[in-house]
This record gives C-alpha cells, sequence and structure tokens, in this order.
C-alpha cells in the first residue's frame, strides 16, 4: 500500500480531483485540508494557502494516479510524493478490494 500526497490551490480543486480518482477507482480514499505552504519558485519565494491532498491506493496504481493527477492539475509542476505504508490487515483488504 502507498500514500501520496499532493497540494492544489482550491478545496474545489481538490474535491473534483479526488472524485475523479475515486471513480477510476486508483485510489481507495481521498482526504484534504487547507495548509499555509512557503515555497521557492523561479527564484522567488512564495507564502501561498493551498489544499493538502491525502491519498492511500495500492503500489500498481501509482502510474495511474501520477498520470491522471499531472493530466488534471492546474500547477505547472505539481508536487506529487508518495511513500510505501504498512496498514493493518483490514484496511489493505479495504484498499485492494476498492481500487483497480
Amino acid at each position: 500500500m502507498i500514500f501520496i500526497v499532493t497540494t492544489i490551490q482550491t478545496q474545489e480543486q481538490a474535491e473534483k480531483l479526488v472524485d475523479l480518482l475515486l471513480e477510476k477507482k486508483l485510489i481507495a480514499c481521498g482526504g484534504y485540508f487547507p495548509i499555509q505552504s512557503r515555497y521557492h519558485w523561479k527564484g522567488k519565494k512564495h507564502t501561498n494557502n493551498e489544499y493538502r491532498i491525502e491519498m492511500e491506493t495500492r503500489d500498481e496504481c501509482y502510474d495511474d494516479v501520477e498520470k491522471v493527477l499531472r493530466e488534471h492539475h492546474p500547477y505547472e509542476a505539481p508536487v506529487i510524493l508518495s511513500w510505501s505504508v504498512r496498514a493493518d490487515e483490514g484496511t489493505s483488504a479495504w484498499v485492494d478490494d476498492v481500487t483497480m
């Protein structure tokens, strides 16, 4: 099982991305919440309000999730992070059951 994280500008955009990935059965769950990000971009330091999206899925779904995120993400260079996670048997079975 893997955990995937990205950020996006608005709650509406977060909802649309999560809904799209759920409809395609590429993620088992997607949650989002407001954050304040500070970062360097094109030689300047920025501070922005964003939404962090956290998603759970199977390892085998990563490439398809990344493809959908890149196709539908409004940012020029979205940050897409992932890492393997351990989960209890029930959670692992649920993720396997509801994703492609």
